[in-house]
């Protein structure tokens, strides 16, 4: 009997145990909630500051350029610090830090690589002189952004990535210098139909020469002198001597600032051999420092620049105001150039705010920008020579300008083009014979 009870037993339990698995198998697998991860938004990175490196020749030969330029410089990273700094940024303001090209292609090169090494600035302007630019470029390129003040057409054909010109090229001063003269010419039917041809022999003056010669050929004018000399030339009476000889209609000419003066003093001294003698290039005679070294010698020269301080705009006339209480003379080229060229680096770092908030002093993000960027309004569009700034695809500017100025009763006039003058171009020269 108890082997039946047990057995019994045994059965139900099987049971039992075949009821329980059959519901557990049956029972739908347990659920698991996944850990949450909290969701966060990236936070912007704080920028008090953006940090813009400054290479002049602040000292030697070419320091009445570089100083202007670094003068130029100062007076735009303040107007634009004053003016609320990078809006884009929260207001972040820039900060300068400079370094002296001197005279020598070796001092521009240490002072370039102490930028990307040292400074590690995301942005570097120079270096006027255009073999000491192109240095620069050399070694800063694909490390920093470099907005060029240096003008030979050269420097942008050697197919930089992160290299760029707001400011007309060397070549092209040169065919402005003829086509004012050519244009003023015509309507005073003065006949200018033969032409000397002067530059230094530095790159820059080759370009401004090649431009010269263009236009004079485009124009029909025969070119019957052409001369190269070495920059710093302290002896220019032979050239007179062969100009006073042949006798061409027009010089049209590129100096520096020491040999522009050697040559108006001699001119001055020997009266002009020509009806015109225009420069090209923005270096002597006109400008604000030639005026007062040189005095009556450097009456009724000419010469073709880019930056023109009678523009008559807001920004213009307190860039030039500011200029003159710093200075105590109006600005001429390389400080026209250079204040442009930093507001057009602060439209750059605003678009790089909005459109790389996380990342905005990137240099690929800051060159990307500046070959698709087009300004037309705003205080660079006010002291430019035109009404857009752009730049192909070399890094050059798309929409270069040019104006002739002559010195008239020891002040710069602005002669051409006709649409801007101040006053009629003084041809030919009273002092021609």
């Amino acid at each position: 009997k108890m082997k039946k009870e047990y057995v019994a037993i045994v059965a139900v339990v099987i049971v039992v145990i075949a009821i329980a698995s059959a519901y557990v198998i049956s029972m739908p697998p347990p659920t698991t909630t996944p850990p949450t991860t909290p969701t966060t938004t990236p936070t912007t990175p704080k920028i008090e500051k953006v940090t813009i490196g400054l290479i002049e020749p602040m000292s030697g030969w070419a320091s009445v350029f570089g100083i202007e330029a670094a003068n130029g410089v100062r007076i735009a990273v303040q107007h634009i610090n004053e003016s609320g700094g990078i809006q884009s940024l929260g207001g972040a303001k820039i900060e300068l830090v400079e370094e002296d090209a001197g005279e020598s292609v070796d001092k521009t090169k240490s002072a370039a690589e102490r930028m990307a090494s040292v400074y590690k600035v995301p942005i570097v302007f120079g270096a006027y002189i255009s073999k000491q630019t192109l240095a620069m470029c050399e070694v800063l390129d694909g490390k920093a952004i470099v907005m060029i003040d240096g003008l030979s057409d050269y420097i942008v054909e050697q197919g930089f990535t992160t290299v760029f010109r707001a400011t007309s090229p060397a070549s092209y001063f040169g065919r402005g210098a003829v086509a004012g003269v050519l244009d003023w010419a015509q309507k005073k039917g003065v006949e200018i139909s033969t032409a000397a041809v002067l530059n230094e022999d530095s790159v820059f003056g080759r370009y401004v020469r090649i431009g010269i010669l263009e236009e004079l050929m485009r124009r029909g004018v025969s070119v019957v002198y052409e001369k190269e000399y070495y920059y710093l030339i302290t002896d220019v009476s032979s050239i007179m001597t062969e100009l006073q000889s042949i006798k061409p209609d027009a010089v049209f000419h590129c100096p520096y600032f020491n040999d522009a003066m050697l040559f108006a003093r001699a001119v001055h001294e020997l009266g002009s051999p020509a009806k015109i003698w225009a420069g090209g290039g923005a270096c002597g005679w006109v400008d604000s420092a030639s005026i007062r070294e040189g005095g009556e010698a450097v009456e009724y020269f000419t010469n073709s620049y880019v930056y023109n301080p009678r523009k008559d705009t807001t920004w213009n006339k307190k860039f030039v105001a500011d200029f003159r209480a710093l200075t105590g003379e109006d600005p001429a080229d390389a400080a026209g150039e250079a204040y442009f060229s930093i507001w057009v680096l602060k439209e750059v770092l605003e678009e790089a705010g909005r459109r790389y908030p996380q990342d905005p002093l990137n240099v690929s993000h800051l060159a990307e920008i500046l070959r698709t960027i087009e300004i037309t309004s705003g205080p660079a569009i006010e002291t430019y020579p035109g009404d857009r700034i752009a730049f192909d695809e070399k890094g050059d500017t798309k929409y270069p300008g040019i104006h002739v100025m002559q010195v008239q009763n020891g002040k710069s006039v602005t002669v051409w083009p006709f649409d801007v003058a101040d006053g009629d171009m003084i041809i030919p020269r009273p002092d021609y014979s």
